[in-house]
């Protein structure tokens, strides 16, 4: 008997409101605490409609994924998709730049939480000063991770629902002080073209990580029956909270779009300097909640395609007092923090967005594949044919449009990074 046959299965825990509450508290993250002001930046007082047509947009994703996401019931999400309809090549394309989408992630995160740390420390907004703070912070997670996976999860475990209450309670008081006057700001003109799809590259960022929440497939209790319903009610709940929260931030702070930390501005208004405190205090455990997950998981994805040889072999050793991956987890903070440290906060949404565009048009591009070569599968499948990955597709080139040559180049390098790994991979094997 093969080890892998007497190990006992995975248990199929997650149902479907299970699913729904996993996929908010993966979408819903410490960036909104920092994007109405870059989205105010983008489109000003149309911004609420931003959301609107980004919650539209993630629909066409998010089908596309539900459907996919219920044709397997192994872990592995866009990677195992992609890999089974185009093979490795193209899979392994994918496994690298889920990657760069997280690590791109954490550095936008990583700069928000030093913007709310020079509320209590203006030294902090000193370039210097930024990114040493960045180094001790990051770099204290990764220490801790390496020493243990039981010390970060721990850390990981304290922040959890921390970034919905505030959130909510935010939406509460501006709809109870509706009605009390506020300053005004000019009105904008209609934005141009240019800068609505610039716009829905940070509702890209905004709504991300609902593929992430798919995962775990071999744990999902009917993912042909649950997903699409789990999935399609967190995007309304989420997309809901997030036209609120920037209609009550703008009412109460019209130049929100030249403000570091607008949630924080616009509670006190609402509360008092006392709600500035508190909203940045939620900021900071969220932003640092988000880190101390994402450096439990973001090195696993490397440690695993190591693994499978997609990756470089290093990020596979493991560590031989603490058992853990300690390559992979100082990789992880080293690029983190040399992002952090070189973008902005906007820099690094948009080389995330890049990343996660490049997943979200394979994962396309492989459900038509699949329908193609698969009709008869059983799977929950989205209205129009292939018509909604097709647009799916279209929306990405779209977006991708809108990016520098800064952006670009990194993007290529991680591709040749990718075909380089693919090639020693088929070179190892043929020997």
């Amino acid at each position: 008997m093969s080890v892998a046959s007497s190990q006992p299965s995975l248990a199929k825990a997650i149902g479907r409101w299970t699913l729904a509450g996993l996929i908010v508290n993966s979408v819903v993250g410490a960036g909104i605490f920092g994007l109405p002001s870059s989205i105010a930046k983008q489109v000003g007082d149309y911004a609420p409609w931003a959301y609107v047509l980004g919650a539209v947009m993630t629909m066409v994703t998010t089908a596309v994924v539900v459907e996919l996401s219920s044709q397997f019931e192994k872990p592995g999400g866009a990677y195992l998709y992609v890999r089974e309809a185009f093979g490795p090549m193209v899979g392994i394309q994918t496994g690298w730049f889920s990657w760069l989408a997280r690590v791109t992630t954490a550095a936008a995160i990583a700069n928000l939480l030093m913007s709310y740390l020079a509320g209590f420390w203006p030294m902090l907004s000193s370039t210097g000063a930024r990114s040493l703070g960045v180094l001790l912070i990051v770099g204290g997670l990764a220490a801790v991770n390496v020493r243990g996976v039981k010390h970060g999860t721990a850390i990981s475990n304290v922040f959890t629902a921390v970034k919905l209450l505030p959130l909510i309670v935010l939406v509460i008081l501006g709809a109870l002080h509706w009605s009390y006057p506020v300053p005004s700001a000019p009105q904008t003109a209609m934005p141009d073209w240019k800068a609505w799809t610039d716009a829905l590259v940070a509702m890209v960022f905004a709504y991300s990580g609902f593929e992430s929440a798919m995962i775990p497939g071999s744990e999902l209790k009917n993912p042909r029956r649950d997903n699409p319903i789990a999935a399609f009610t967190a995007l309304l709940v989420v997309s809901t909270l997030y036209v609120c929260l920037h209609l009550v931030v703008m009412r109460a702070v019209p130049g929100m779009s030249a403000s570091e930390r607008p949630l924080s501005d616009a509670a006190a208004i609402y509360m008092g300097e006392t709600g500035r405190t508190v909203i940045a205090i939620a900021a900071i455990v969220s932003t640092f909640g988000w880190l101390s997950a994402a450096v439990v998981t973001a090195p696993r994805l490397t440690y695993a395609m190591a693994e499978q040889g997609d990756f470089p072999s290093v990020c596979g050793r493991v560590h031989g007092a603490y058992r853990t991956p300690w390559v992979s987890i100082l990789l992880w903070a080293g690029l983190v923090i040399a992002l952090a440290s070189y973008g902005n906060f906007i820099w690094n949404v948009v080389l995330s967005v890049a990343a996660r565009l490049v997943v979200y048009s394979t994962m396309c591009a492989a459900a038509i594949r699949l329908r193609l070569s698969h009709p008869t599968r059983d799977a929950w499948r989205a209205p129009f044919g292939i018509m909604i990955p097709v647009l799916g597709i279209g929306i990405c080139c779209l977006l991708a449009s809108r990016l520098n040559q800064e952006h670009v180049i990194l993007m290529l390098v991680v591709g040749a990074a990718g075909v380089a790994t693919w090639w020693a991979g088929q070179r190892a094997s043929r020997r």
